[in-house]
């Protein structure tokens, strides 16, 4: 039985890649709890494409072409979702509503938003992040080089060497010479003079 209901419960799956609402029964607006169940489900459902939004995201940062468009179409899908559940909640009386089912309806409409503004972010960032010069320029860069590599594999040419410093003996840098003090001549060694005691001064007198 509990698979049975599992069954009939379980969402189908979605053949138009253009998301529609799907929980908005506007037969259960007269029921208040009914009615904030099926705006809650919706929202996930809104929760789920941000996230899918994301992982795209994700890809066009790493140089893959083409997801930037389709992250643009999921924010429109976003859009439609967050308009229909706000429209759907305003139907519902809030004078029938007690505190629990107030502060729901509150925290769903809260939510919906939060999750339309940041499609909205992630899809001006990734189109950012697409247009950018540098990032095709580091795309094109990249293919260019790999068509060069693989063209010299091919050929059986020896890959360049990296450019760098030249190292020529020009350019090598000598060692300092080792360091070899000089004095100028000044002849024989001088010896210590030695201090004499006033005894051995009068015998030398004498």
């Amino acid at each position: 039985m509990a698979r049975l209901c599992r069954m009939l419960i379980a969402d189908a799956p979605e053949e138009d890649p253009r998301l529609r609402p799907r929980h908005l029964d506007s037969s259960a607006l007269d029921t208040p709890s009914l009615a904030l169940a099926n705006a809650a489900r919706e929202t996930l459902r809104m929760g789920d494409v941000v996230e899918h939004m994301l992982i795209l995201q994700h890809e066009v940062l790493h140089g893959k072409l083409g997801q930037d468009k389709e992250v643009r179409r999921l924010d429109d899908d976003v859009d439609v979702l967050y308009t229909a559940i706000k429209l759907y909640l305003a139907q519902i009386q809030k004078e029938d509503l007690g505190e629990e089912d107030s502060r729901r309806w509150a925290e769903i409409i809260e939510m919906a938003l939060n999750l339309e503004q940041a499609g909205d972010i992630i899809e001006r960032m990734t189109g950012d992040v697409a247009a950018s010069p540098t990032r095709r320029g580091a795309r094109s860069h990249r293919r260019a080089g790999g068509a060069g590599r693989a063209a010299r594999a091919a050929g059986g040419e020896p890959a360049p060497e990296p450019v760098g410093i030249p190292v020529g003996r020009s350019h090598q840098r000598q060692a300092p010479a080792p360091f070899q003090a000089s004095f100028p001549h000044s002849g024989p060694a001088l010896r210590p003079r030695t201090r004499r005691s006033p005894a051995s001064a009068e015998r030398a007198e004498h």
